[in-house]
């Protein structure tokens, strides 16, 4: 688009949208802002989304100019679609966090019931933007959310852009039979699209039969789009019809072809300045070049792939690139580069892992955060009401007590003493709301010391084990490592493996109970069996440092939830073996009386009584050294203590220095055996 025809564009859009502001500020009622104020607030945002594609500087000017305005004269929705251009030109820019908590704080200064379309488009940006970062399972939520939204509203251009964004979520996911689905659907619903319309359906079928391996149904229609008149379509959607094109001629073996496409796609996506978009073009021709062993063409499409990515900052698109220029770089013979080019492979997918994981837990502790915020604001909103209804109710006194002068003193006093008990209820309930508030607060920072000890352990217990693992692998298939070397390595390495397993398994059983709706499923088993199943798995471990372990009582039923008795008891025949002296012997009690209680007791080294109660306190993480050196997170303890509160029990310890400990819970017997 020229910038002549743009700014015709602009014009019109501006002519027609005064004309609309300008008939409903005739009947507007007061809100807080007058009809002036909204006018100039939504011709900055007509101004600034003009922009959209053609200057981000100048999108970001008129957009902040429009936030300040509206912010002053309390103008919501001019605020939002402002904030939302905003949080735009920063998902241009790659600033993905800024952006996010831009969107959250409007959401809390929004009013659910009265601001729904404004919730709506709030929450397809958070999709959007969490989506364009690369983290397509976030962003999900937040669209299916706002579509559900636009649907009740019959907003038909907000549902079509929720849509589309859905089935490229679903895309991005290797979904291709969701994302069909999806498109299919719009197509269904709009029997007369518009030229942006079109190019979605058109492309985007392209993409999901491609991804579905039907190659010759995305050739066709690939090819229909590319046959439709200009004026027809969104000339964009030509660079990523082309690309998808020039997959279909790789796996046709037309090279020719292929090249030919991919070139295509490129110089479109130049002509927009679409950068990122080049990634995967400039990538299909280096692999492309690689199996012609074509290595200049190759290396030099890898690295233009690669220079891309990084400027963009988006990370999936590093891994890609970085992939492809290994290959081109091994098939060459430059092992040395190959070997760096690795490393910063390895960087960039640790960095991936760590993103979305920190994305995922970011968004949850911004949702949580803005929960608790909102709770927040709702609490001083009420405290606000209370004082006001106070205010009113002294006011209403004063009026009755001048009108009612010539009363009688008695019921002078009466009303007195009723403003004085409204007074101690208003006092009461405020106080009431500041514990309340009090709670929260405690509440959202043991929840921080948990998160922070939980990334602590991921960042530490795990990461260190499996790098090794990896080097040891790395060495094996590179030849480096001698048979000798082996010998000495292995065994540490098989027992740092075993540790980090039950790290793992601990990390994430503890983690999906924590989870909202996780349901107990409480069910009648037998103990005695589960025990025995449990000393089996450990078999290894208890051979491992020549540990006996006997087990006393009979077969006996109880009613508990068996997944997390198992964990627990898992965790503790562990905790066991790791202090129990090799050549010692663990034993197991199964009692019954009105309950069923279970011991589990070693004569390993022992604890103080100060240990025992550190131990038991739920607030804390600790682990110690085990016999033979053997490390831990302190994670098991603290999931026993957890799972067996769910369960209707307590961990009890008892222990002596050098003579052994035993950790003990007792549970609900069955009603019947079954």
């Amino acid at each position: 688009m020229s910038l002549k025809k743009a700014a015709d564009f602009f014009l019109l859009f501006v002519l027609l949208f005064f004309t609309q502001r300008i008939a409903l500020a005739q009947s507007q009622e007061n809100n807080g802002y007058s009809a002036d104020d909204a006018i100039l607030v939504d011709s900055l945002n007509a101004r600034a989304l003009a922009f959209r594609y053609l200057d981000l500087d100048s999108l970001s000017f008129f957009a902040k100019k429009s936030y300040k305005l509206a912010e002053k004269n309390n103008y919501i929705s001019g605020k939002v679609i402002a904030a939302r251009l905003i949080a735009v030109e920063l998902m241009y820019n790659v600033q993905f966090s800024e952006g996010i908590d831009l969107l959250f704080k409007e959401k809390l200064d929004l009013d659910t019931v009265n601001y729904i379309r404004e919730n709506a488009i709030i929450d397809y940006n958070l999709g959007l933007i969490y989506s364009a970062s690369g983290n397509y399972k976030a962003g999900l939520p937040y669209l299916n959310k706002s579509l559900a939204r636009f649907r009740d509203l019959q907003d038909e251009d907000n549902l079509f852009q929720c849509l589309n964004n859905i089935g490229v979520c679903y895309i991005r996911l290797n979904e291709f039979d969701k994302a069909l689905e999806i498109f299919k659907e719009i197509d269904r619903k709009y029997t007369e699209p518009s030229a942006g319309l079109i190019t979605t359906l058109m492309v985007n079928y392209g993409y999901c039969y491609y991804g579905l391996e039907k190659y010759d149904s995305a050739k066709l229609v690939l090819n229909e789009f590319f046959s439709m008149p200009k004026d027809s379509i969104d000339e964009r959607g030509y660079g990523f019809a082309h690309f998808k094109l020039g997959e279909v001629y790789v796996k046709e073996n037309n090279p020719k072809e292929a090249i030919k496409s991919f070139e295509s796609s490129i110089a479109i996506f130049d002509k927009f300045k679409t950068h990122p978009d080049k990634v995967e073009a400039y990538n299909g021709l280096a692999e492309l070049y690689l199996s012609q062993r074509n290595y200049t063409n190759a290396i030099r499409n890898a690295n233009d792939a690669y220079r891309i990515a990084l400027e963009s900052g988006i990370l999936p698109f590093q891994k890609t690139s970085l992939e492809t220029r290994y290959q081109i770089l091994k098939a060459q013979g430059k092992f040395e580069e190959a070997l760096r080019v690795i490393e910063d492979y390895k960087s960039v997918s640790d960095s991936l892992v760590e993103t979305q994981q920190s994305a995922e837990m970011g968004r949850i502790t911004a949702q949580y955060e803005f929960n608790q915020q909102r709770t927040r604001l709702l609490l001083i909103q009420k405290q606000t009401e209370l004082e006001n209804q106070e205010i009113l109710s002294q006011q209403q006194l004063t009026i009755q007590i001048a009108i009612v002068v010539i009363l009688s003193i008695i019921i002078l006093l009466v009303v007195i003493y009723r403003g004085y008990s409204v007074k101690l209820k208003n006092n009461r309930l405020l106080q009431e709301k500041n514990t309340e508030i009090e709670r929260q607060r405690d509440k959202l920072d043991n929840t921080n010391k948990v998160k922070n000890k939980l990334l602590s352990i991921i960042g530490h217990d795990l990461k260190s084990p499996l790098s090794s693992l990896n080097g040891l692998l790395y060495m094996i298939k590179n030849k480096i490592a001698k048979k000798e070397d082996l010998e000495t390595i292995l065994p540490k390495l098989i027992d740092n493996f075993d540790t980090t397993s039950n790290l793992l398994n601990n990390l994430l059983n503890w983690t999906q109970s924590q989870m909202e709706g996780y349901t107990l499923e409480f069910t009648s088993f037998d103990i005695h069996q589960v025990i025995l199943e449990v000393v089996d798995n450990a078999k290894f471990r208890l051979d491992d440092k020549d540990i006996t372990c006997h087990i006393d009582g009979e077969s006996v039923w109880v009613h508990a939830e068996k997944n997390m008795i198992e964990i627990v008891s898992q965790n503790l025949i562990a905790n066991a073996i790791k202090f129990s002296e090799p050549g010692s012997s663990i034993n197991i009690k199964i009692e019954v009386s009105n309950e069923v209680c279970l011991s589990f007791s070693d004569s390993g080294v022992g604890l103080s009584q100060e240990r025992i109660d550190y131990l038991l306190d739920t607030s804390n993480f600790s682990s110690t050294m085990g016999t033979k050196n053997e490390r831990g997170s302190g994670l098991g303890l603290t999931i026993c203590k957890d799972f067996l509160k769910k369960n209707n029990s307590q961990l009890s310890i008892s222990s002596k220095l050098n003579a052994g400990s035993t950790f003990s819970f007792c549970l609900n017997p069955a009603t019947t055996e079954k």
